[in-house]
Formats: structure tokens, C-alpha cells, sequence
């Protein structure tokens, strides 16, 4: 995978070599299914993802492109993970953290396919001191990225994945 990423997540990304190859993550395997398999669901052309009816979501979905501004804005929004919420353990590294969301990426990206195999996919991953959040959209030629391509702007460590 080709992380497009700014200055500060390239320092992290490449020192994920240096990391101690011992450290130790905890998972619920509820919670580690969850995070591997969340429940997609595709609402119209988009895919989000929700436990709600699909019905449900159906009937809010003008309302809800609306309140995101397109449907970008709409699937970015429910697609947010935070995968500190997976992991038991504490006291692990961003970096460590980081390596389980290009995991995550990776089986996200094989089960998207699955549903819908001739878009394309971004994925955004971005960090603070502490959490590392994923979330993706579908690339639309009609409709510009959740994330900016300065990536520079970004105070912290932002990088994204079009697959």
C-alpha cells in the first residue's frame, strides 16, 4: 500500500522498524472482531458503517448527506474508528498502534471489495499523542476528498491510502 502521508507521520511510518518487536497488545475478541469486521452496511451508493437498520438508514439518508455536505462527508463520518477503543492494554506505542490500523486498512480494504469491487477507496489514517483514528470513503469523481492534499496543513500526523 502507498501511504500519501505529511512530514510527521512519515517520522512515524518509518520508524515502525525500530520499534520493540516485543510489545504486547490485549484484545476482547468481541471487540478485536469488531474492529476487523465492523458491520458495513450500503446505503445507496455509499457504505458506512452502522448497526441501524438498513431500512432506517435508507429513509434518513437525504437528511444525513445533507448534514455532512455529500456523500464523502456522509461516509467519512460513519466510518470513524478509533482503534484505541480495541485495545485493552495500555501503555502501548502509537507507533505499535499505527501498525494494527494498516492492518485493520488491509481487511477493511479486502471486505469493501467484496461489496462493491469497482470503486476505489481512500483511507485516512491520522494520530495524536495518543490515538490513532481510520475512517475511509469511496473516491467520486463529482465530489473532492475528505482530506485535503496539502497535507502539510495538518498540525498532527495525517496520511491517507487510495486503493
Amino acid at each position: 500500500m502507498n501511504i500519501n502521508m505529511n512530514k510527521k507521520m512519515s517520522y512515524l511510518i518509518n520508524n515502525i522498524e525500530h520499534l520493540n518487536s516485543d510489545e504486547i497488545f490485549e484484545f476482547n475478541l468481541k471487540k478485536l472482531n469488531g474492529l476487523m469486521i465492523p458491520n458495513f452496511v450500503q446505503v445507496y451508493d455509499c457504505i458506512i458503517i452502522s448497526k441501524k437498520p438498513l431500512y432506517i438508514l435508507k429513509e434518513n439518508f437525504k437528511k444525513a448527506v445533507l448534514m455532512h455536505t455529500d456523500k464523502i462527508g456522509y461516509e467519512a463520518g460513519n466510518t470513524e474508528i478509533r482503534i484505541n477503543d480495541y485495545v485493552e492494554s495500555i501503555n502501548n506505542s502509537v507507533q505499535g498502534m499505527l501498525q494494527i490500523a494498516l492492518i485493520v486498512i488491509e481487511c477493511w480494504l479486502n471486505k469493501l471489495k467484496n461489496i462493491d469491487k469497482t470503486s476505489k477507496f481512500c483511507f485516512i489514517i491520522s494520530c495524536d499523542n495518543e490515538n490513532v483514528t481510520i475512517r475511509f470513503h469511496k473516491v467520486r469523481e463529482n465530489e473532492k476528498m475528505w482530506i485535503s492534499k496539502e497535507l502539510e496543513e495538518y498540525k498532527e500526523p495525517v496520511g491517507y491510502i487510495i486503493e
